[in-house]
């Protein structure tokens, strides 16, 4: 995980794809090994910072649900991403 925020919190004057896939592992990772989505250091870009949630809505949605504690609103979700990427 460490890397992942590494790579996000390098500086930068765009969010690139790297930083993206980064930010998205480390919601991912963050929310098995503690429960919650991850904060940003202060020092991250301020233009990454303002981007990557709109960068990719479903892993904040997803965060957000887990905070909840409701397994079924997370399953739910899961399973209708599972079902448009399919698609």
């Amino acid at each position: 995980m460490v890397c992942c925020v590494q790579s996000i919190t390098l500086p930068a004057l765009a969010v690139s794809a790297i930083v993206v896939a980064a930010y998205k592992k480390c919601v991912l990772v963050s929310l098995l090994v503690h429960g919650k989505a991850p904060t940003l250091p202060k020092f991250t870009s301020s233009v990454v910072h303002r981007h990557l949630t709109s960068a990719c809505p479903e892993y904040t949605e997803l965060a957000t649900l887990y905070n909840d504690h409701d397994v079924e609103k997370v399953r739910t979700f899961v399973q209708v991403l599972q079902h448009a990427v399919v698609m």
